[in-house]
């Protein structure tokens, strides 16, 4: 199809995500999309046009990139829990590829047989499909890597946030040159654009066109915020994405068409066979344009589709600043505006309120659409420490130095330094932080606007429960604050292990770790002392597997120090890892289970497993995989209930705890689930003498019983209604009370 001169239109839509749409791409009529809503949809171009067949869902974290392969049979699927999934044409997973340390954002295959991967570790990677195993790392580079591999060429091209494009031999992994500063600030993604070179796309807002040999030939300027995506249509011709809410085509340097969206457009990708372009949006849709006009939607459906991008671009990310909305006309000029077409869209002011009105073309008359900074869509936060789970006007997310995404929900009225404290104080930042935090939520918000009328600020965690005290029925519930073991005394715990690792090497044990893996070992010992680095620091994946592969396999007799060694790591982010992927951690789960119903451990040692089990809700990971392997949390706490030994008892109150606080922000557990923890917790209240342990059993029941009326709170009713405690303690009978109220 000649598409030099051609006009795109829209032909489909797919809101088939439940969050923001972020990565697509299409070959041989095949077509896949990737989302932070943990999903991968995969579609097929039957009777001229897309049809979804396939939703794949057992991914456990963010969807950065999918690619589908050559042979247009299968898939590849880039997650932040660190892996690429390997699927057939139906989305099952054939297998896993492992090595990256960070979030899977770019794919290039060279061949049939061989993969290039980029992650926000640094790192590009080759990987030999037949074997599924890593083939060559290429390194040098900072966090988020992109790719591109020609192999005719025998040739890697990289750009990453260091601004710099690197070349390499793909044999040999020699780096050819770099071409530093090639853009100014991160460079997003590289296009192939066949007998002329490849298209980069930047934060600085350009494209820029470059030979296999690193001359710039063109610059192609036009966007308005960050570039995040492009691909090429035909020679001469490209089209791009970016966060001004728009895709634009290209032909050479000229700007021939703008396409706005209601949102973010993070890909691109175009379908060779026909030339569609198919962009991935935040708005969590999918879309389709094309130039024949026989696929071209019904004049309603794009009539709508302008509507929604005109007023979402209208809004921007703040609604419009007082500056802009001062040259808006007033409402009462209305008729002095004459439309050119039917749907034609124009903003007026209405008493400080942006307005968006359509022209009626047939009545010569336009009509009100609504207000342009009407309420904001409220967006679901799922709760941490620091920020209660609930709707949120806003959750921003930010791409931080250690490569990981992290949110901050904010609400309309909130305090933004309180909000920005908090955050600091979660991810353990320092506070020099703040004022920076604060000035962009100011920015991002409509605080400008609201000053004069805002609400009074948040307090802490600790406050919110005094103010819930005073102002709800319920005292003590709920209450979703998780608890953690945070003490720690690494010099002791490193000692314990070199001492137990020169005896596994006087017995000549396989597991025993060598001079280079000692060093791995004491790397991670002073990463899990700077706990206020915790948010950027990380091991690699030589380091890593000192504890993935050796420690946590280590013979039962000199398990102690390791179990320890995993309680404090499961505080720090990386962990996270551990439990992501298809199986949620699940040889992680054996060993932890094993440990604790296993004969051969004493009380001291159980205690110690179950506090991993415990701190395991500090991270998402952590904190699904529990709910995926609920039945051997239960089988444990069966086998533990009976267990005469106070120390363990108080652990075992405090899991019981965060199980209950977790329900109140994850109400997915299965009734048989919610059934064996309810009935736990009842056994366990009718024989606890410690007040404070007894505390946490009875809040655990409210937590519950407010959040699974139908199954925990008769269990709770039932099982409670001739409890009498053994404790006279006024905070025990105060909320023994106040569970009876809500029961």
């Amino acid at each position: 199809m000649d598409v030099e001169n051609s006009q795109y239109f829209l032909s489909q839509q797919f809101a088939v995500h439940t969050q923001g749409a972020r990565c697509v791409d299409v070959n041989n009529n095949v077509l896949i999309s990737g989302s932070t809503d943990k999903t991968v949809k995969i579609y097929s171009f039957i009777d001229n046009k897309y049809e979804m067949i396939s939703d794949v869902n057992f991914f456990d974290d963010y969807v950065y990139s999918v690619k589908v392969n050559l042979k247009g049979d299968g898939f590849f699927v880039g997650s932040k829990d660190t892996h690429i999934y390997v699927l057939d044409i139906t989305g099952s997973p054939s297998t896993t590829l492992s090595g990256h340390t960070g979030p899977v954002c770019s794919f290039s295959q060279i061949d049939n047989d061989t993969l290039v991967s980029g992650s926000w570790d640094g790192t590009a990677r080759i990987w030999d499909l037949r074997e599924g195993k890593e083939v060559r790392k290429f390194e040098g580079h900072s966090h988020a890597v992109t790719v591109l591999g020609v192999m005719h060429l025998d040739l890697l091209v990289t750009g990453s946030q260091d601004k710099n494009l690197n070349f390499f031999r793909i044999s040999t992994g020699e780096k050819i040159r770099t071409v530093k500063e090639a853009h100014t600030d991160i460079i997003r993604q590289i296009a192939f654009i066949e007998d002329v070179g490849f298209l980069s796309a930047s934060n600085d807002e350009l494209l820029k066109l470059w030979t296999f040999d690193g001359d710039l030939m063109q610059q192609l300027t036009g966007h308005t915020a960050f570039v995040f995506t492009c691909a090429c249509l035909s020679f001469g011709k490209y089209v791009s994405g970016s966060d001004d809410q728009s895709i634009k085509i290209w032909n050479d340097s000229t700007n021939i068409q703008s396409i706005l969206h209601p949102g973010t457009v993070w890909s691109v990708t175009v379908n060779n066979r026909n030339h569609d372009i198919i962009t991935a949006c935040s708005d969590g849709s999918v879309r389709v344009f094309t130039t024949d006009p026989s696929r071209k939607a019904p004049a309603i459906e794009i009539e709508d589709f302008e509507k929604n991008a005109t007023v979402s671009n209208a809004k921007g990310p703040q609604g419009l600043p007082p500056d802009e909305l001062a040259k808006l006309p007033d409402v009462s000029q209305l008729n002095q505006f004459q439309g050119k077409k039917e749907g034609e869209l124009k903003i007026f002011k209405n008493g400080g309120v942006p307005e968006a009105y359509s022209w009626k073309q047939a009545e010569q008359r336009w009509e009100k659409i609504g207000e342009v900074l009407s309420t904001i869509p409220k967006k679901t936060y799922h709760g941490d420490e620091f920020f209660a789970a609930g709707d949120y006007d806003y959750i921003f997310d930010v791409e931080d130095d250690s490569g990981f995404t992290k949110s901050i929900p904010f609400n309309e009225g909130d305090n933004p330094m309180e909000a920005a404290e908090k955050y600091c104080a979660r991810e353990g930042i320092s506070r020099a932080n703040i004022e920076q935090i604060r000035q962009f939520l100011m920015k991002n918000t409509k605080y400008h606007q609201n000053q004069g009328n805002q609400k009074k600020p948040q307090q802490n965690i600790y406050a919110q429960q005094q103010v819930q005290q005073q102002n709800k029925s319920s005292i003590y519930f709920p209450l979703n604050q998780f608890q953690y073991y945070e003490q720690k005394n690494l010099e002791g715990l490193k000692k314990k292990v070199l001492e137990f690792n020169e005896a596994l090497k006087a017995e000549n044990h396989p597991l025993h770790l060598v001079e280079k893996q000692v060093i791995y070992f004491n790397t991670m010992i002073d990463m899990l002392e700077k706990t206020n680095m915790y948010h950027t620091s990380r091991l690699n994946y030589n380091e890593m597997e000192v504890f993935t592969v050796k420690l946590i396999n280590w013979p039962k007799q000199y398990m102690l120090p390791i179990f320890d060694l995993f309680r404090i790591f499961a505080l720090h982010p990386q962990s996270d890892a551990l439990f992501s992927g298809v199986d949620s951690g699940l040889h992680y789960f054996t060993v932890i289970c094993g440990g604790l119903m296993s004969e051969e451990n004493n009380d001291v040692t159980k205690n110690v497993i179950l506090k991993i089990l415990v701190n395991l809700f500090n991270q998402t990971s952590g904190r699904y995989g529990i709910y995926k392997h609920h039945k051997f949390i239960i089988e444990c706490i069966q086998r533990l209930r009976d267990n005469q030994n106070a120390n363990l008892q108080t652990t075992l109150a405090t899991l019981m705890f965060n199980i209950s606080a977790e329900y109140i922000n994850n109400q997915n557990h299965s009734v048989d689930a919610v059934t064996a923890y309810v009935n736990e917790i009842i056994f366990l209240i009718q024989k606890e003498k410690n007040a404070e342990n007894l505390l946490k059993y009875l809040i655990a029941c409210g937590n519950f019983a407010l959040k699974s009326a139908n199954t925990a709170k008769p269990l709770i009713k039932i099982g409670l209604s001739f409890y009498q405690p053994q404790i006279n303690d006024a905070k025990i009978n105060e909320c023994l009370n106040d569970l009876k109220s809500i029961l």
